[in-house]
């Protein structure tokens, strides 16, 4: 999209000259390259920091990692097949090898995690919806009556220039 097809766009934008509008958008661009390049950089010192300074195979407590074990993955997988809600507790984490890396109490604390995290995301996801379309329908609002404005303020100037016009007869 080019400049003039910017400013064209939407009547916010006219409220700047085109040649100011031009001069902004070319500053924009400008920070946005300064701030796109120092993210780059920050990525990169976090990469090589994260090679030098490893995370741990153990937690504090001596116990392993559950978000990258592979029984996170096949936990999840077990829940949301209906599996884990057809067995105990304990005969599902004897059920695979990968389970029985953590002790039984952990796994089960796991397992009540992974149930909560499947039955809440749904309410999560829709509450969400609820909000963007909050928020869209106050956007439209707000466009429909500057633009509404906008086009008064227009339909005051022409009358005026009718007015004028009349006037000059």
């Amino acid at each position: 999209m080019t400049v003039d097809e910017i400013w064209d766009s939407h009547p916010v934008f006219k409220q700047y000259p085109l040649n100011d509008f031009k001069k902004y958008h070319t500053n924009m661009v400008k920070l946005t390259d300064v701030r796109r390049k120092q993210l780059q950089r920050d990525v990169e010192i976090f990469r090589e920091h994260m090679i030098l300074f490893p995370r741990d195979t153990l937690t504090s407590r001596n116990k392993l990692f559950w978000d990258t074990h592979p029984a996170n993955n096949l936990l999840e997988v077990d829940t949301t097949s209906g599996r884990a809600k057809e067995l105990k507790p304990k005969a599902l984490w004897e059920s695979r090898e990968e389970y029985q890396d953590f002790s039984l109490d952990d796994f089960r604390g796991h397992i009540y995690q992974e149930r909560s995290k499947q039955l809440a995301g749904t309410y999560w996801q829709q509450k969400l919806r609820r909000i963007a379309a909050k928020k869209h329908r106050r956007a439209v609002r707000k466009m429909r009556s500057q633009f509404h404005q906008y086009k008064c303020d227009k339909d005051e100037d022409i009358q005026e220039l009718v007015e004028q016009w009349n006037g000059l007869n």
